[in-house]
């Protein structure tokens, strides 16, 4: 192939590419991307392999590990990374997607000369950070990023905030690059809803509340199950999808058998087909202590679901289709939970149209975000050059 006409090459530095919302976010992108023009690679800094690696390699994406962080010191972490850049390349671009240890890559893209280096926050909070050790941490890469870094991205304000401090978005430095989602994906398939409602054992009646997350502390698992034996308590026809994966797993399994729930908590494990299975559900729940803007939301929202979440969500995920109610979730608002997420059965739906319509006003239709990374790879439309032949 003529260097001329190969792509150029992003390299996307991440944790895995296991399916959360900031890898469905990038996957959503890379799928839209003319990918004779321009090209993404995955620097992981987590061994093993992930769900969307498969993909990744048939859209001729190349996949590199690192040494884990925690387990080696900086000094080798920042060679380790500067070798891929240098040696794997050329990449027209990084963009670090690992919230503070975007302070480390950015600086390895610089020691490496990339040109062009973006921080790309996707959360609001973090638990882990908040601590005394945790903070210190974060005060250093935070100006360790914004230090290298050429280009500043955030999912929300808040998330911008989070990163970077309130001064860098004061200043107009942080660009909001919304997580997009292909709406049409999610448009409503009556026959497929109503073969998994039966799959999960919920009659026309039965009230389907669904949640998708990472089982983490962050996505507050624990009071959606005790909602769920609220529900129980009361009599109410409940089915609650729980849809998902991840370290808190096993003890909300067992949660949920000490309070007898099996009946009533479904627990399906990783999913493929998530823009289906949210057609099953009759209400979206999202009890999360902290959320950058969740793809999750924004997904639920695609396929025009009444969503119940709680306050500490950006409103930046509201995207006006008067879907979304925001609550506390201290235990004296279960109540208003249990209300609000009952009287959401049979609630009118936005038609596909209007929800396209609302998703193109507010930034979060995925073609045309795919369309800004153009711009922000500072590629014109004659410019493919700078890719790899592999």
């Amino acid at each position: 192939m003529n260097k001329d006409s190969r792509p150029a090459r992003v390299l996307m530095a991440v944790g895995k590419m296991d399916r959360g919302g900031m890898e469905t976010m990038l996957m959503n992108l890379y799928r839209c991307i003319d990918r004779d023009r321009l090209q993404f690679d995955f620097l992981c800094t987590k061994p093993g392999n992930a769900d969307f690696d498969e993909e990744i390699l048939a859209l001729g994406g190349r996949i590199f590990h690192t040494s884990l962080p925690k387990q080696v010191g900086s000094k080798q972490i920042l060679e380790e990374m500067r070798k891929v850049m240098e040696e794997e390349g050329p990449f027209v671009a990084v963009h670090a997607h690992l919230l503070f240890f975007n302070g480390f890559v950015l600086l390895s893209a610089k020691r490496a000369g990339i040109p062009i280096r973006i921080s790309h926050s996707h959360a609001s909070s973090l638990l882990k950070y908040h601590s005394l050790k945790g903070k210190g941490y974060a005060a250093f890469m935070r100006r360790l990023l914004i230090k290298n870094a050429t280009c500043l991205l955030a999912c929300s304000r808040q998330a911008g905030i989070y990163l970077y401090g309130e001064r860098a978005v004061r200043s107009g430095r942080v660009e909001i690059f919304a997580n997009a989602v292909d709406v049409d994906a999610f448009e409503i398939n009556p026959n497929a809803a109503a073969a998994l409602r039966t799959q999960f054992g919920a009659g026309e009646e039965t009230l389907v509340i669904g949640q998708v997350g990472r089982m983490i502390p962050e996505k507050n698992h624990v009071f959606l199950l005790d909602l769920a034996r609220l529900f129980k308590e009361q009599g109410i026809d409940c089915r609650f999808l729980i849809i998902g994966d991840g370290p808190l797993r096993e003890s909300l399994q067992q949660k949920a058998a000490l309070y007898a729930l099996e009946d009533v908590v479904v627990f399906t494990g990783l999913r493929e087909d998530v823009s289906t299975l949210l057609q099953a559900l009759d209400v979206y729940a999202m009890p999360s202590l902290m959320e950058g803007l969740p793809v999750a939301l924004v997904e639920a929202q695609a396929a025009g679901l009444p969503c119940v979440v709680s306050d500490g969500v950006s409103k930046e995920a509201d995207l006006g289709l008067s879907l979304v109610r925001f609550l506390p979730v201290d235990p004296q608002h279960k109540d208003a939970w249990m209300k609000a997420l009952s009287v959401s059965k049979g609630q009118p739906r936005p038609s596909h149209e209007q929800v396209r319509a609302a998703f193109a006003r507010r930034g979060f239709e995925v073609r045309e975000n795919a369309a800004r990374l153009y711009a922000l790879y500072q590629l014109s439309p004659q410019n493919r050059g700078g890719g790899s032949d592999q």
